[in-house]
């Protein structure tokens, strides 16, 4: 039976039951089957459609291969068109037999081993990512550190900080959404913890990233200008200032933010920490008359009065029909346009 399990030029049906035998027979000998887990993982052991590896996982996982070395034995499909052991594996048996209390270590193991996504073709593989963090949130994201939790939402982040939450976008933004001080505080983490690019600027917008597009508490703009007076540089003091800054001539829907009369106070108390703040409120209240928003603001006030001239003479044209639309003896075609009218919504 042995023989059987380990010849891979038999039908991975055949060694599939040979191996069911074999634990019948022999009483289930772990050592043994976590010898063929190994060599299959290595190559030693060939393994061309994944049946045996995922007819092994499922008996030896998490009894005997813990949530936080589980991922060792994860890999694409070698026939990504098969849903068979394997597939069923990591789809589903995963999370029945994951204990209550390993789902923090499987977020820790993924990430030791992918701390970004790639592109990846198969489908399962790409969804994988967003399936550990929504189960890790869900389990344990209330008892981990911040410092944990910031790393765990980079899980499902690309090489260039960019979210890739695939079918989990909901159930992840409204997990954060719920905890608005983890968010400040997994936040504040990343700011403190971004390094330098390539071109020696540090990308502290990464660090809002991993918040995967969550809706911000009412107070998020007042909380960064605390961030700001706290910073440790102007680099990341000024990032931290603008956002209220702008958003005291431009307020942003759904956050309370700080009045003009605020923002310059602010710059009046830190400016003998932050000297340059008050060029950064300059900046923020100013641009050069080239600048392109000027350019894009014109073209908004032309696109305005283009449309209010269109919305005039519509409304002209259509009011000595007016009688005939009331008592019902329209011509059928303008009946047509008032009723696509009113389906779409047009004013």
């Amino acid at each position: 039976l042995e023989t059987w399990v380990q010849d891979g030029s038999e039908p991975s049906d055949l060694r599939v039951g040979a191996y069911k035998a074999w634990k019948r027979c022999a009483g289930f000998v772990v050592s043994k089957a976590l010898s063929w887990l190994q060599t299959i993982k290595t190559g030693a052991t060939p393994d061309a459609d994944d049946e045996l590896c995922g007819a092994l996982l499922c008996d030896l996982y998490p009894a005997y291969v813990a949530p936080a070395l589980i991922f060792d034995h994860w890999h694409i499909p070698k026939r990504q068109s098969k849903f068979g052991r394997y597939r069923w594996f990591w789809d589903r048996a995963l999370w029945a037999q994951t204990p209550h209390d390993g789902f923090a270590a499987l977020a820790e193991g993924w990430w030791r081993l992918h701390p970004a996504i790639t592109e990846v073709r198969d489908y399962d593989a790409a969804k994988m990512p967003s399936k550990v963090l929504t189960a890790a949130l869900e389990h344990a994201g209330d008892h981990a550190s911040d410092a944990t939790l910031y790393d765990w939402l980079g899980l499902c982040l690309d090489e260039y900080g960019s979210s890739r939450l695939e079918d989990q976008q909901h159930t992840v933004r409204a997990w954060l959404a719920e905890r608005p001080d983890r968010m400040k505080a997994v936040t504040a983490v990343g700011l403190l913890d971004t390094r330098p690019d390539a071109q020696g600027h540090r990308p502290f917008s990464k660090a809002e990233a991993r918040l995967h597009g969550a809706s911000r508490p009412r107070d998020w703009l007042f909380w960064l200008l605390d961030q700001a007076a706290q910073a440790n540089e102007p680099e990341l003091a000024k990032y931290c200032f603008l956002p209220g800054a702008h958003a005291a001539i431009e307020p942003i829907s759904g956050l309370d933010s700080p009045s003009m009369e605020q923002i310059e106070a602010w710059v009046q108390a830190h400016s003998a920490r932050w000297p340059g703040a008050q060029r950064w409120l300059e900046d923020a209240w100013s641009m050069p008359m080239d600048h392109w928003k000027g350019d894009e603001g014109r073209r908004r006030r032309q696109a305005l009065v283009r449309q209010r001239e269109t919305d005039g003479k519509r409304r002209r044209d259509l009011e000595p029909h007016l009688p005939s639309l009331l008592d019902g003896t329209a011509a059928p075609g303008l009946l047509y346009h008032v009723a696509v009218a009113h389906e779409h919504g047009f004013s």
